[in-house]
């Protein structure tokens, strides 16, 4: 501020003093005037010669010499100019007596009143408040003129000040350079800023008495009381809650400012840790932890005592070099302790000799990590004892090589858990099928809980090891198995020795026809890696409809798709056509003709699949109780269909960025989503199932007051109704302006039927509605339970919360628990007795 100041004050020191009838002056020193006097005989004016002398008589001619007695108007004045009147005419070289107020002043100035004029070079007595001041400026009121060199005395408000300021009232005018006594409130303070008060100048360096609360603090800060200033450097007795806390911090008690280095005695819960963090009490911070020490140890298991073995901890046992472990021995590997065992990784456990393994138990299996696991090979696990298997889980079993597992033999698979089977892949299963023998020791109850598409690698070859036990398992698992066979390796007439009398299978074809009531099956379709590996996407695993029901998913006699097309036919719907989206497997009714813009978006009910009886009618119905549209095929195949959105893709680009949806195998579908897309906390969580019909224009919802239109067609987004308990005017417009009704409901459909099952002892039925909604016979009457928009969200991570029902007597409303994930939903519904 000093140097500003100084360069500033400069440049008003060099400004040229200039008036319309003077040439600029050198810039003058303080107080005195660095003009020549005037040649005798000059009239002052710089555009005409001085008149001759003597020369009185022509009105029209320059004045004599001396101008005495001159009247005429129009005649320049004389030399002097003494008597002058003529008010055009410039005065004379003094001034003295001149009240010409259009004439430029004499040098000096004495006397002159004009106010259009400059004054003289030394300004004494000057009262022009348009003419600058003289180079002293004493005397000087003018407050247009900027002020003399010291500034004494000056009052000018829009004149800068002198050097030194003293007196100094302007508040435009900076400091002087000490500032003693300056009270401008607009002028930045002196160097020291003693007695300064200015609140909005900046504090001098010591800050000493400085009370502005908007200025910063000196460096050391001492009785500052600013709250908006920041603290000195120590910090000492500071107490601005809103000022970074000094370095050491020992006393700080300021909750939002950030703690000293060491952190002790720091107690604000938002602060993150010290370095040692001792004494820290943030709950939501990690302690620190010195670093891992992750250098290799080198040991020679041939020299370690028993003491030295137990003596290690597991830390030290993770660092021991992989190439050690070929040394340890069967008594040293029991020696080790169970959470040295959970130590262990893969890389040391493949070095480690088989025949150490020999007397592992299953505490010990159960111990080790799925990392430890990954580390075996086919000759350890020959050696390690069928006991040890009876802590298999599904997790272990995934995590072993192919090659570990061909090390199984039928001991061992006979002491594994039915449940560990479910981490069996294609790849694994064929590893064991290697040993024929192995496939014999399944038991029905392992082979039930084998994923199906595991038993994909199996051949015809094969099947009779497995045959009498397979026989034993239920008709939705053969069902499930016979579509993952390959058709390739396995043949019909192969297949059928695994199926029971109750079964038909075309030996041509493959094409089944199981027992009424099991469930239909398909293979998989594969959604592509964009839906796939979306965590924001969660959709139910689609049967592939261009696949028939038959072994292998052979569609030598079509496909379940033209099952289902034909049976649109057999009911005069013709004009319709079942197609699945490549994207995410939905199913769309697509019509032509004069029903080209009749589109239905479903998705299967894959639980309810189903093989029916020959008296079943053919073709397109509408379910009783649900309201669900069921398709059955001339191969007495039904399948229902529940509504659900347009697609994947277009329902995330409707509900815009940061959005995220979980459709449910009942259709229920929990949207996530920002109702205005320029804020952050406008996060909307709503459950939700689509009306399937898809109207192709979304210009149709512009009548209603609810969304914005423009040139008639409506804005793409989430629209839910003002009045969240109706079933009216809520809906999802898509972004090529199609459109699909939406209705509220809870999330897991069939929870809540259990639920109100175990809580109402008198519901004689109960069923979800193709709506949302619920049919409910309690006590021989009729009910319709009504989900409304309203939701309740509570986290709830690493807890598990049983699904409730509860009734609101005094909102006459159910109150409905489910957890989802890691979250709990509470939904709202109406009960509301039919008439």
């Amino acid at each position: 501020m000093k140097n500003t100041f100084f360069l500033t004050l400069c440049l008003l020191l060099l400004s040229p003093i200039v008036s319309a009838a003077d040439p600029p002056p050198e810039p003058p020193s303080e107080g005195t005037s660095t003009e020549p006097p005037p040649p005798e005989g000059d009239t002052g004016d710089p555009n005409q010669p001085p008149a001759p002398e003597g020369d009185t008589s022509d009105p029209n001619q320059p004045s004599a010499p001396d101008g005495e007695g001159e009247t005429d108007p129009n005649r320049p004045p004389a030399n002097d100019g003494e008597s002058e009147t003529d008010p055009n005419r410039p005065p004379a070289n003094d001034g003295e007596g001149e009240t010409d107020p259009n004439r430029p002043p004499a040098n000096d100035g004495e006397s002159e009143t004009d106010p259009n004029r400059p004054p003289a070079n030394d300004g004494e007595g000057e009262t022009d408040p348009n003419r600058p001041p003289a180079n002293d400026g004493e005397s000087e009121t003018d407050p247009n003129r900027p002020p003399a060199n010291d500034g004494e005395g000056e009052t000018d408000p829009n004149r800068p000040p002198a050097n030194d300021g003293e007196g100094e009232t302007d508040p435009n005018r900076p400091p002087a350079n000490d500032g003693e006594g300056e009270t401008d409130p607009n002028r930045p303070p002196a160097n020291d800023g003693e007695g300064e008060t200015d609140p909005n100048r900046p504090p001098a360096n010591d800050g000493e008495g400085e009370i502005d609360p908007n200025r910063p603090p000196a460096n050391d800060g001492e009785g500052e009381t600013d709250p908006n200033r920041p603290p000195a450097n120590d910090g000492e007795g500071e107490i601005d809650p809103n000022r970074p806390p000094a370095n050491d911090g020992e006393g700080e008690t300021d909750p939002n400012r950030p703690p000293a280095n060491d952190g002790e005695g720091e107690t604000d819960p938002n602060r993150p840790p010290a370095n040692d963090g001792e004494g820290e009490t943030d709950p939501n911070k990690p302690p620190p932890s010195p670093p891992k020490n992750t250098t290799p140890l080198s040991v020679n298991f041939n020299q370690m005592t028993e003491d030295d073995m137990t003596n290690l901890t597991p830390e030290e046992v993770g660092r021991i070099k992989e190439q050690n472990f070929v040394l340890l021995s069967e008594e040293q590997f029991d020696m080790f302790a169970p959470e040295d065992l959970a130590a262990l990784r893969g890389e040391q456990f493949e070095k480690i000799p088989p025949a150490s393994l020999q007397k592992m138990d299953a505490e010990e299996f159960g111990v080790l990590s799925d990392d430890a696991i990954s580390g075996f090979n086919q000759k350890q696990m020959q050696r390690i004892p069928p006991e040890a298997m009876k802590k298999m889980d599904k997790q272990k079993f995934g995590a072993l090589s192919d090659e570990a597992v061909e090390g199984f033999d039928p001991a061992k698979i006979q002491q594994m858990p039915d449940e560990a089977w479910e981490g069996v892949n294609v790849t694994k299963f064929d590893a064991i099928a290697k040993n024929k023998e192995n496939l014999q020791a399944l038991d029905a109850p392992q082979l039930e809980h084998i994923p199906p598409n595991a038993f994909g690698g199996i051949s015809g070859e094969e099947i009779p090891y497995m045959k009498t036990e397979f026989q034993q398992v239920t008709d939705n698992k053969k069902a499930q198995v016979m579509v993952n066979l390959d058709f390739n390796k396995v043949k019909p007439e192969d297949a059928a020795d695994l199926l029971d009398a109750n079964w038909e299978i075309d030996l041509n074809t493959g094409e089944l026809k199981p027992p009424p009531g099991t469930k239909v099956s398909l293979p998989p379709k594969e959604p592509p890696p964009e839906i796939k590996d979306r965590e924001d996407v969660k959709i139910p695993e689609m049967p592939d409809f261009s696949k028939d029901f038959a072994l292998g998913g052979n569609t030598e006699s079509g496909t379940i798709l033209d099952d289902m097309n034909q049976g649109l036919a057999s009911t005069d719907l013709e004009e319709f056509t079942f197609s699945q989206n490549d994207d995410d497997g939905f199913l769309q009714a697509q019509g032509v003709g004069e029903y080209e813009d009749q589109d239905f978006s479903f998705i299967p009910d894959t639980d309810r699949m189903t093989q029916v009886d020959d008296t079943a009618n053919v073709g397109l119905a509408v379910e009783s109780c649900t309201g669900l549209f069921v398709v059955t095929t001339s191969d007495n195949q039904r399948f229902p269909l529940i509504p659900a959105p347009k697609g994947a893709k277009p329902l995330l680009a409707a509900m815009g960025e940061n959005s995220s949806f979980d459709l449910n195998d009942d259709g229920d579908t929990l949207l996530i989503y920002q109702e205005n897309q320029t804020r952050d906390d406008s996060q909307v969580n709503v459950v939700v199932t689509f009306d399937p019909y898809v109207n192709s224009s979304g210009s149709d919802y512009c009548d209603s007051t609810l969304f914005s239109c423009t040139r008639r067609r409506a804005t793409p987004g989430v629209h839910i109704s003002q009045n969240t308990r109706t079933y009216e005017d809520s809906y999802v417009i898509y972004e090529d302006g199609t459109a699909q009704k939406i209705y509220p409901t809870v999330l897991y459909p069939q929870i809540f039927i259990e639920q109100l099952l175990a809580t109402f002892e008198d519901i004689q039925d109960a069923c979800y509605k193709a709506d949302g909604s619920f049919y409910v016979m309690y006590d021989n009457r009729e009910f319709s339970a009504l989900p409304i928009f309203e939701l309740e969200v509570d986290d709830v991570e690493g807890e598990d919360v049983p699904p409730s029902l509860e009734m609101d007597n005094e909102e006459q409303l159910l109150n409905y628990k489910v957890q989802h994930e890691s979250q709990v939903f509470t939904s709202k519904v109406m009960l509301i007795e039919e008439e």
